[in-house]
């Protein structure tokens, strides 16, 4: 049996909504049961005001959610009328959402760990290898073994320090 969805009704007010590079946007909207209901990885569908011939909601995925504000920031392009419309709306203008969509994801307690771990062990691995540059094809597997340290460190200092 499938599990019913978390998706409601929001309405919203704008926080702000400025450029923050060429065509690309960042949204803060007030939305505080939105805020504490939304998990990375999850989407909203937003109304956007000002053509009645616009039957659909814009998907956006959320930057940041902080449920104590209870604030929900979107950064987004301009990319057709829908979204043009949605870099016009100014601070204190009002309309509605869907969401959140989708299940949405966490990274479990300890992983930092493990993730660091397992780069150094891989990088290990690879000196093993580099050692045996006179056998065919060993470079190239001390490449693999380095590459997949420098993803594992990667993620690491992604999900972990930024």
């Amino acid at each position: 049996m499938p599990t019913p969805s978390t998706a409601r009704m929001h309405d919203f007010e704008v926080v702000s909504n400025q450029e923050i590079a060429d065509g690309i946007f960042s949204l803060v909207i007030s939305a505080p049961k939105l805020a504490s209901a939304l998990k990375p990885g999850q989407f909203v569908n937003i109304a956007v005001p000002g053509d009645a011939s616009s039957l659909l909601r814009v998907p956006l995925s959320f930057y940041r959610a902080d449920a104590e504000a209870g604030t929900v920031e979107l950064w987004y392009a301009v990319v057709g009328d829908d979204t043009r419309r949605l870099s016009q709306m100014a601070p204190g203008s009002t309309s509605n959402l869907l969401g959140p969509g989708g299940r949405g994801w966490f990274v479990p307690e300890g992983t930092r760990k493990a993730l660091l771990v397992a780069g150094g062990i891989c990088y290990s691995i690879g000196c093993v290898f580099y050692v045996l540059k006179k056998i065919p094809f060993m470079h190239m597997v001390f490449h693999l073994w380095v590459l997949a340290g420098s993803v594992l460190q990667f993620f690491s200092i992604l999900l972990f320090v930024l």
